[in-house]
């Protein structure tokens, strides 16, 4: 169920860039600065446009159609969405049909998000479902970013987690690579439809489109497709307001392994713009990432420290310093907080160092070793 997660947000992401393309009409969608009127506005590069020998105007009736304005970057609309002061989002999918057994699918999920611009938190929660395995129930997956911390915690497992927002599960780079211009074909088939709409308050215009506007997105991995869908473009920002999407799949299916002949149905609205959302991070979370004998002061770390994942049981971390000077700072700083260190648990080697420390009758663990992906130092800290 984690890829079908994936597969959404990268088709939110997919169906953006189509949006930032423009349709069948020519009309291009207004770029942040652009006015919100149905008239096409020229997009700024940022550098001084070269002089040109500008002709005597057209009569109207001999002006040309304007051409469509370039490609705007992949991802810039859903960063667009960001410049709001707040929203909150609902994607749902629903996956029914049967696998290749002939045994009944039935499953899907809903993410639903929460966003405030400064300072920024982002809140989302993720449901998943199956109704053809009862011992399966449904699962969910909260999400806090609050500033440059991520916070999860998941139904399934015990505990909060806790990761630099960049590091967290929300922040996928697979995502970026499916949102490339690549994966998409016959832009010029979607349908410009009249009159626009008001989503979420906002001036909409309004697309269709089928599975040829998907493209290769639909033709890697899948048997026989068809496809309708519907998406609301806002006229003042470019990002994405509303879209709906059904998919009759026969063959098989990347979007759900399970599948072999069924329906898919997508669909995504934004809400709330810039209403009274709110994103407030539970008080046990950040306690319960917190090492034990840690609870009341922060565990130490070295100021340039990026925290890889952090929870009750473990921290692991990365720093800039040397392995010395990373024993030498964790001797220091726990030596003044009352952790004494047990030189007969503790052990160095080359390029590598395993520290055990004791206070009143707890216990705590600290190996410092060279993480071979990066070539910092990585701490790896836990009770024991």
């Amino acid at each position: 169920m984690k890829k079908l997660v994936l597969v959404a947000l990268a088709l939110l992401l997919v169906l953006t860039w189509a949006a930032a393309c423009g349709g069948r009409d020519g009309e291009p969608t207004p770029s942040p600065a652009a006015p919100a009127s149905d008239q096409p506005a020229a997009r700024s590069t940022g550098a001084p446009a070269a002089p040109t020998n500008t002709p005597a105007p057209a009569a109207q009736a001999d002006r040309p159609t304007p051409t469509p304005e370039p490609t705007e970057e992949p991802l810039r609309a859903i960063a667009n969405l960001d410049n709001l002061r707040s929203y909150r989002t609902t994607t749902r999918w629903a996956i029914k049909g049967v696998n290749a057994e002939g045994n009944p699918v039935d499953e899907g999920f809903e993410v639903v998000t929460a966003y405030v611009k400064d300072p920024r938190a982002r809140y989302s929660l993720v449901r998943n479902y199956d109704n053809t395995d009862p011992a399966a129930g449904e699962t969910t997956t909260e999400v806090y970013e609050i500033g440059q911390e991520a916070y999860m915690r998941r139904s399934d497992e015990a505990g909060w987690l806790r990761f630099t927002v960049e590091d967290a599960p929300t922040a996928d780079d697979d995502l970026n690579m499916m949102a490339s211009g690549d994966i998409f074909d016959n832009l010029d088939q979607m349908k410009r439809v009249r009159p626009d709409q008001k989503i979420a308050g906002l001036d909409s215009r309004h697309y269709q489109f089928d599975e040829k506007v998907l493209g290769r997105l639909l033709g890697e991995g899948m048997g026989e497709v068809t496809a309708k869908g519907d998406l609301w473009i806002a006229k003042d920002g470019g990002f994405i307001t509303k879209y709906t999407l059904v998919m009759e799949v026969k063959g098989g299916s990347d979007f759900a392994s399970d599948l072999t002949e069924g329906t898919i149905e997508i669909s995504f609205e934004l809400q709330e713009v810039n209403g009274d959302v709110k994103v407030e991070l539970p008080a046990e979370a950040r306690a319960a990432t917190a090492l034990p004998g840690f609870e009341d002061q922060p565990f130490p770390m070295p100021a340039d420290a990026k925290t890889q994942v952090a929870s009750a049981q473990a921290m692991i971390f990365l720093t800039g310093l040397s392995v010395d000077e990373t024993v030498a700072f964790y001797e220091a700083a726990l030596a003044d907080l009352g952790w004494a260190k047990d030189p007969d648990r503790s052990m160095r080697m080359e390029g590598m160092s395993l520290m055990a420390f004791t206070k009143d009758n707890q216990r705590l663990s600290i190996t410092v070793l060279v993480d071979s992906s990066t070539g910092q130092t990585q701490v790896m800290a836990s009770p024991q």
